[in-house]
């Protein structure tokens, strides 16, 4: 788990050291990321796919995840942020 406090932004790619602080790669793609992490398809008010987006399933627990088809990384694994232990997660949790 990283450690709380950093602020990350959509869009962008992290690299997580060792002590299990985040830092931002490099915009220029020389480094891919281990995965990229992506928001549930439930989470999403009224589970709507926003425009652009695509539908594909996190790689640890299968569950339906939007991801960007016109990333930069597209042969990179995903996953979700839970299972990517993102805390807090950025959104309210919508009700059943």
């Amino acid at each position: 788990m990283t450690k709380k406090g950093i602020r990350t932004e959509a869009g962008r790619y992290y690299g997580v050291t060792h002590s299990g602080r985040m830092e931002e790669l490099p915009a220029d793609g020389a480094r891919a990321p281990d995965f990229v992490i992506c928001r549930r398809v439930e989470d999403y008010p009224d589970q709507r796919v926003p425009a652009g987006g695509a539908v594909g399933e996190c790689g640890d627990c299968h569950t339906p995840i939007v991801f960007n088809p016109r990333g930069p990384h597209p042969t990179v694994p995903r996953r979700c942020m839970q299972c990517a232990q993102v805390e807090p997660l950025p959104f309210p949790p919508q009700a059943s």
